[in-house]
């Protein structure tokens, strides 16, 4: 496990904002990121919660003082260079990657197409 650079992956102010107060609790160390088959693209992107303490080999991007994304190794890749940003999708709010290493996205942005990249 290692701290990446906060150039790797750029995260919004507003989604950095959304995850500071959802994830408002002394025990989280920070998010999972990872990407798991399905969806209308082929590969969705998940998010699940890291207690302190829990054992994890995953590199990490600070999200601020107290909180960590952390990256799957496998898909360390596909977030280089790219965006993570909360936006608006009707009444729905839907965390959103954009960058080089995706082939593209379904039009919901909630799956991704990753290809051979």
């Amino acid at each position: 496990m290692f701290k990446l650079n906060e150039d790797y992956l750029t995260i919004t102010p507003k989604l950095k904002g959304h995850w500071e107060k959802a994830v408002n609790d002394n025990m989280v160390d920070g998010l999972r990121a990872y990407f798991l088959r399905g969806g209308c693209s082929g590969q969705e992107l998940k998010f699940d919660v890291v207690n302190k303490g829990q054992n994890t080999q995953d590199s990490y991007v600070m999200i601020n003082d107290d909180l960590k994304l952390y990256l799957d190794q496998k898909d360390m890749h596909v977030f280089a260079g790219g965006t993570l940003d909360l936006t608006t999708e009707g009444i729905n709010q839907v965390v959103k990657l954009t960058g080089p290493n995706l082939n593209g996205a379904c039009g919901c942005g909630q799956s991704y197409d990753l290809g051979n990249k």
